[in-house]
């Protein structure tokens, strides 16, 4: 009996390892073919892979703390008026800037309205505390009447920029004769002495201490100051003096040195200067239109003049060469009064080809004077049918055809 049980167990034993490792040790996959061995070992370090755990890669915004307080801008006087201010006065005022809320005001910056406007401010208020920001207003920029200037305040407590003001009235002690001057010239010839009158208009005494030129164009223009009366009427004597390189239109501010109810005061003035080249062509291009070019369908030519002159008297001229730039156009100079003006004629003799109504060429014509050895005409020519004018016409479009009076309708009683 006991050697059946013997056996029995060995049966039972070989059973139970047959269904449990067996299909185990089927499972295993066989290594694939051309698969590299995995070295053991330290990893290299190009090779490591530092990861990430996901905790770190939350960036969900989180809300504000129950407590949490923001800066509040509140600035009692947003608006200074400054009343009436003589022309040459700074005009200076600080506004107060308080921070009434629970976080540090920060004030990124102050942008003025203009140049006559400087700023000075505060970077940064803490919560309760007060802050400062200055502006300057040089009235001397200014023009008289009244003048308001403006500066946008930009922090961190609000998205769109806040304003403070500056205004008042400025008046001029004095008036200019004539009000903007304006000086012309002719390049190579010395420039024609320019008179402006200084009268008094306030109506206290004023001290006229002279003229001054701003230092980096005092070689544009040189001033001269005439007493004409004592505390009323002075003339300034200005004489342009542009050098040949400089560009033809430039302005110079002059400053009218004065001392009212004891205080310096420069009250400035601007001049305008021109210098003119020393020839000219008058008129400075050539024209022809529609009507004018409808002509060459006549078969006759069409012509167009400008006359070229010198400016200066005393100054003589010869025109050595004249090219067109196209074969479009024909030139041809003849003195008008030799030496000082002559006559230039441009002939237009066929129309362009029918895909072009439109046509332009430069004249350029070659002359002795050393100042202007060149001097270019431009010449346009347009073609087409003219347009005609439709002044004292009514469009057709707004007029009313003839109607027939108005038939009865079948069943009305005729009226």
């Amino acid at each position: 009996m006991s050697a059946f049980l013997s056996s029995s167990v060995q049966c039972l034993t070989v059973l139970v390892l047959f269904f449990v490792g067996g299909p185990v040790l089927a499972q295993a996959p066989e290594s694939p073919p051309n698969r590299p061995l995995l070295k053991t070992g330290p990893a290299s370090p190009q090779a490591t892979v530092k990861k990430v755990p996901k905790a770190d890669l939350n960036y969900q915004l989180q809300p504000p703390p129950l407590d949490f307080s923001p800066p509040v801008l509140t600035v009692r006087e947003a608006s200074f008026n400054w009343g009436v201010r003589m022309k040459g006065e700074s005009v200076t005022h600080t506004f107060v800037i308080e921070n009434t809320g629970g976080s540090p005001l920060k004030v990124e910056r102050v942008k003025p309205s203009c140049g006559c406007t400087t700023v000075d401010f505060a970077k940064e208020i803490a919560p309760g505390g007060k802050g400062e920001v200055t502006l300057k207003v040089e009235t001397k920029r200014l023009g008289g009447g009244t003048a308001k200037k403006t500066a946008s305040v930009y922090c961190n407590a609000q998205r769109d920029a806040f304003k403070l003001t500056m205004e008042g009235k400025v008046e001029s002690p004095i008036s200019f004769e004539p009000k903007n001057p304006r000086i012309e010239f002719i390049r190579g010839t010395p420039g024609a002495p320019y008179e402006i009158k200084v009268r008094r208009t306030y109506d206290k005494p004023v001290e006229f201490k002279g003229v001054t030129v701003e230092e980096s164009k005092q070689d544009i223009l040189t001033v001269e100051w005439k007493e004409v009366e004592p505390g009323e009427l002075y003339t300034i004597v200005a004489t342009p003096a542009v050098p040949e390189g400089a560009s033809m239109y430039r302005t110079v501010e002059l400053n009218i040195q004065t001392v009212i109810d004891g205080r310096a005061l420069d009250i400035p003035i601007r001049v305008s200067i021109r210098s003119k080249s020393r020839l000219e062509a008058n008129p400075p291009s050539v024209y022809f239109t529609r009507k004018n070019t409808a002509k060459l369908t006549e078969g006759s030519p069409v012509t167009k003049t400008t006359t070229l002159k010198s400016l200066d008297p005393n100054h003589s001229f010869q025109i050595k060469d004249v090219q067109v730039s196209t074969e479009d156009f024909t030139a041809n100079v003849e003195p008008v009064e030799a030496g000082k003006s002559y006559r230039l004629t441009v002939t237009l003799s066929k129309p362009p080809v029918a895909s072009k109504t439109r046509l332009s060429s430069k004249i350029t014509l070659t002359t002795d004077d050393e100042l202007v050895p060149k001097l270019t005409v431009n010449v346009t020519a347009s073609f087409g049918k003219p347009k005609a004018r439709s002044i004292g016409k009514t469009p057709t479009s707004l007029t009313r055809p003839a109607t027939a009076p108005p038939t009865s309708k079948p069943g009305a009683p005729a009226k």
